[in-house]
């Protein structure tokens, strides 16, 4: 398996993130004010910051460029980031999809 397999077929790069995920990025940020805002928005007490994140439909490849300093090692991603889930089902596969057809 590649990297690049990792990345598109394995990881959900582009699913919603979570309040753990940006504690866990903050643990690698280098810029103090990147790094707590970070911790912030993982915190009740970054709850506004959090609604925006959420409300804009933010994704964790998102969250990863809007905080550059926040680079963790390749080993460490793969453990904060989660898997894709299977689609054990696809309106493609639906037999109503186009009915008569």
């Amino acid at each position: 398996v590649t990297v690049r397999q990792v990345f598109t077929e394995m990881l959900d790069l582009f699913g919603r993130p979570t309040k753990s995920f940006c504690a866990d990025l903050a643990r690698f940020a280098t810029n103090t004010a990147e790094r707590k805002a970070l911790q912030k928005m993982a915190t009740a007490e970054g709850a506004e910051e959090w609604k925006k994140v959420v409300d804009a439909s933010r994704s964790f490849f998102d969250l990863c460029r809007q905080f550059p300093s926040a680079r963790p090692p390749l080993d460490q991603l793969l453990s904060i980031l989660p898997l894709t889930k299977p689609r054990l089902y696809s309106i493609a596969s639906s037999p109503f999809y186009a009915p008569g057809v």
